[in-house]
């Protein structure tokens, strides 16, 4: 996928119908995902359907929020599924913010970024993350 070697990369960068995928795969009974309280309400749907649990974090005028997703994660959390940008509210995240979370998250939690919408943004500090799959990180 772009040139990328998904075997080195732990944020993937795909198409709703595979979020259901990523939770098949990555979650099993009792662990975790992380979404915000007004994320698309198919992460929840599908997190649920794994048997993961969904652990929803509060939102701060509307936009996620990267200290509350940190704080949220446990030992065990497996992903982060992360619209940005987020519809409904149509707020997103600078990259700088999404690159602090990346960096700060363990090394076996799961980055899902969702750029549906990345071409309705206009902003010189939004970047959709494909950057992000270059970097030297690997699932555990």
């Amino acid at each position: 996928m772009h040139g990328l070697n998904p075997a080195k990369h732990h944020l993937l960068q795909r198409f709703g119908r595979d979020f259901g995928l990523l939770a098949q795969t990555y979650l099993a009974p009792g662990d975790e995902a992380v979404i915000t309280e007004h994320a698309f309400m198919i992460y929840k749907i599908y997190i649920q359907s794994a048997g993961g649990t969904p652990v929803t974090v509060k939102e701060t005028d509307d936009r996620a929020d990267v200290d509350a997703i940190l704080a949220a994660v446990t030992p065990r959390t497996k992903i982060i599924f992360l619209a940005n940008p987020n519809n409904p509210t149509g707020t997103y995240l600078p990259f700088q913010e999404v690159r602090r979370l990346h960096a700060a998250l363990p090394k076996n939690v799961l980055l899902v970024l969702d750029a549906a919408y990345a071409e309705y943004v206009r902003r010189n500090d939004y970047e959709a993350g494909i950057e992000l799959a270059a970097a030297p990180r690997t699932l555990s």
